[in-house]
């Protein structure tokens, strides 16, 4: 059965690269034709975990679309890792593709939910305060803030930090100075 569901992604990931062909640059159809070339019967067994761990090499040098990619194929094989989401998401935000991103992260988060997930609801916060959404971005980061107090991103000021640009670009100076206050306070600066 699980080879069946397996081949339906494939099918539906090639459908998808037909469709979009037309409108994609030469270097990435090459990227998605040799993609298709590398999955076979034999991928049947795998995780995801190979494909993921290629994807991180590449976006580590910033190839960001490679990586893309590479994470696509992960998440093929293994549909509910919630950081093959996580990964992608970030992928997509630094090729400024927040749709796609917020996409991705918000599968993320229905796989590990917020309370646990400090990553993508920080990716989240960064995504909605990037696309000027800026209540959505306060509020996940007031989240991180209230419910993830002992994470290094709270304790040492980046989250406030973050949350302190959201209130600034919203016109709420008095909460953006609040908060830069206390990111410097807490050794950010």
């Amino acid at each position: 059965m699980e080879q069946i569901q397996l081949l339906g992604r494939y099918f539906s990931l090639f459908i998808f690269f037909k469709t979009n062909y037309q409108t994609m640059n030469i270097k990435f159809q090459l990227s998605l034709i040799s993609i298709l070339l590398i999955l076979n019967f034999n991928t049947f067994a795998q995780t995801g975990e190979t494909n993921f761990k290629l994807g991180q090499d590449l976006a580590e040098k910033k190839q960001y679309t490679e990586a893309i990619l590479q994470y696509t194929v992960a998440i093929i094989q293994n549909a509910y890792n919630w950081d093959y989401y996580q990964h992608r998401a970030w992928a997509y935000y630094k090729q400024e593709n927040y749709e796609l991103a917020l996409k991705d992260i918000n599968d993320a988060l229905k796989l590990k939910p917020k309370h646990e997930n400090f990553g993508s609801l920080n990716t989240r916060g960064m995504i909605y305060s990037d696309s000027h959404k800026y209540d959505l971005a306060i509020e996940d980061f007031s989240y991180l803030i209230t419910y993830h107090k002992n994470n290094f991103s709270v304790k040492y000021g980046f989250t406030h930090y973050h949350r302190g640009k959201a209130y600034l670009y919203s016109n709420q100076k008095e909460k953006a100075c609040l908060d830069f206050e206390t990111s410097v306070n807490r050794k950010f600066a």
